[in-house]
Formats: structure tokens, C-alpha cells, sequence
């Protein structure tokens, strides 16, 4: 998560997950250093999701949530070719969801 959201969203993916949120917008390089080996993202609209920034969150990378008003912050064909689940204020979901058990782990994962 790049910056904190209103409301409880942040205290229930804390149940869930192990989070980390990020405090500030960061140039896309550092951001990039941040998410390596996240299971999910929840960038805001000056963080760009591209081929660069899923190639460094890796291969676990399993949802795309997008706190903005639409998605001219990601690419969406270089997320639709890693399938993970995408989800945004503005859509409900555009790509089929993980493949069946995919988000279970043995560990929380790392949103």
C-alpha cells in the first residue's frame, strides 16, 4: 500500500496479511525496490504499474487493486498477461481471478 486509506481498510488487511505501507509517493525507482516480492499492490495514481514494476514485484504477484478514479496508472495489457486478480473503485473486475487456490499460503502474504 503506497499511502494509508480512509477508513478501516488498512486495519483489516492487517488481519489478513502483512503489510506495508509505504508512507510516501516514491520515484518509480525506489517504488520498484519497495514492492519486490509482494503478493499484491495497492498503488495510488501517480504510482505506475508497468512491465518494470511487475517484472520487480515478481512472481507471486497475485491482485492489482487501484486506489484511484480510473486506470490510466497501469498498463493494463502487461497486468492482463500476468492474470493476477485486478480490482479498482472504478471496476468491479476485468481479468478472470487467480487460478483456484492461489492465494493460499502457508504464510499471510505480503500486500
Amino acid at each position: 500500500m503506497t499511502l494509508s486509506v480512509p477508513g478501516p481498510a488498512e486495519a483489516l488487511l492487517r488481519e489478513h496479511c502483512e503489510l506495508q505501507v509505504l508512507g510516501e509517493i516514491l520515484a518509480p525507482e525506489r517504488y520498484r525496490e519497495a514492492i519486490r516480492g509482494a503478493d499484491a499492490l495497492l498503488p495510488q495514481l501517480r504510482d505506475r504499474i508497468d512491465e518494470a514494476a511487475l517484472d520487480a514485484a515478481g512472481p507471486h504477484l497475485q491482485v492489482v487493486s487501484n486506489y484511484a478514479v480510473g486506470l490510466d496508472n497501469i498498463d493494463i495489457p502487461d497486468v492482463y498477461k500476468r492474470q493476477p486478480t485486478m480490482r479498482s473503485a472504478s471496476i468491479t473486475s476485468i481479468f478472470p481471478p487467480a487460478p483456484s487456490g492461489a492465494s493460499m499460503s502457508a504464510t499471510p502474504p505480503r500486500c
